[in-house]
């Protein structure tokens, strides 16, 4: 049940963080060459040649993710499984509608999962842990990765330099990025208990 499935979102989100890891190092060098040299045209170069890759691992995910949250919610609609408040396309849904995604996708999901595991609440504090990780960690990269795009805006505007811009980019990427890789791993977590139906 969901098995292939799971297999192949969860190499889907290795790749994420590996991309991510490279994205890291990449943004890493950016702020320490920032500071030590006036010419900057090769560092935005070399970050922006692998932003294409970034992204095509980025947006892949958020689909294959989505498309696994549909069929472990349909799974348990087959299973007979009564009561639920989110059906599958609803599960998903939440993800799209502003300001409610900040919360709706999160009860979506782990209502899936109690009703997976035949619970009412989180079998145990680790699990509580493991959600509380994947949907904080989620939402924080996001912003972070918000917060970095716009920290690029004045890099043209003569009140900044733009080492100064570039440092501050790349550490708000950087944390974008270690959170994504913390709410990657959570999923992947989430994913193969719910496969496995038992914690």
């Amino acid at each position: 049940m969901l098995g292939r499935e799971t297999r192949d979102t969860t190499y889907l989100l290795y790749g994420v963080i590996a991309v991510s890891l490279i994205n890291i190092v990449l943004d890493y060098s950016i702020a320490d060459r920032a500071t030590k040299y006036t010419d900057h045209a090769s560092l935005i170069s070399l970050k922006d040649s692998f932003a294409p890759v970034y992204a095509i691992f980025l947006f892949t995910s958020f689909a294959i993710v989505a498309r696994w949250i549909y069929l472990a919610a349909k799974t348990n609609r087959d299973a007979g499984i009564e009561g639920l408040n989110y059906s599958p396309v609803s599960s998903v849904a939440w993800f799209f509608v502003p300001v409610m995604n900040l919360w709706k996708p999160y009860f979506a999901v782990k209502e899936q999962y109690l009703a997976r595991l035949k619970c009412d609440s989180f079998p145990s504090m680790n699990s509580k842990t493991t959600f509380h990780l994947w949907w904080f960690a989620f939402l924080g990269s996001n912003l972070l990765a918000n917060i970095a795009g716009r920290a690029m805006l004045p890099r043209y505007s003569e009140t900044y330099s733009s080492g100064e811009i570039l440092v501050t980019y790349s550490l708000f990427s950087i944390a974008a990025d270690i959170a994504q890789i913390l709410s990657c791993l959570a999923l992947i977590k989430i994913m193969r208990q719910f496969t496995a139906g038992q914690e």
